[in-house]
């Protein structure tokens, strides 16, 4: 099985996550090291790095996904001089390629059980 913790963690290295949505995304990461899991070609490949890093970015998919149903809109904060606005559409779209581009850096690891053959009819 994959490691939830080590996904956790590498999803906490590279997005920069705060502690509480850490304790979001553990329920988020153990549902999806268990469901690409099982698609994986060995067991071995649990630890691959181009494996973990492909769950850190289904869970950041999915994370967003999950915000971006409760937020409206743009979302902006100012201090100051300083203002900041986040898109959650533009974050959702990023966190879509960055998941999209890591699974098929781990592609080699996972079985394809979304190919289908059919019969051409003649």
């Amino acid at each position: 099985m994959i490691d939830v913790v080590a996904v956790c963690t590498h999803l906490r290295r590279f997005s920069g996550l705060e502690l509480d949505t850490l304790d979001e995304a553990m329920p988020i990461a153990a549902v999806a090291c268990a469901e690409y899991s099982e698609r994986l070609k060995a067991p071995e490949y649990a630890d691959e790095p181009a494996v973990i890093d492909a769950l850190a970015c289904v869970c950041l998919y999915r994370l967003r996904l999950r915000s971006a149903e409760t937020l409206n809109g743009e979302t902006s904060y100012k201090a100051g001089d300083v203002s900041a606005s986040l898109d959650p559409a533009a974050a959702l779209e990023s966190a879509k390629r960055l998941q999209d581009n890591a699974l098929n850096s781990a592609a080699r690891f996972f079985k394809d059980n979304d190919f289908v053959f059919e019969q051409v009819g003649a």
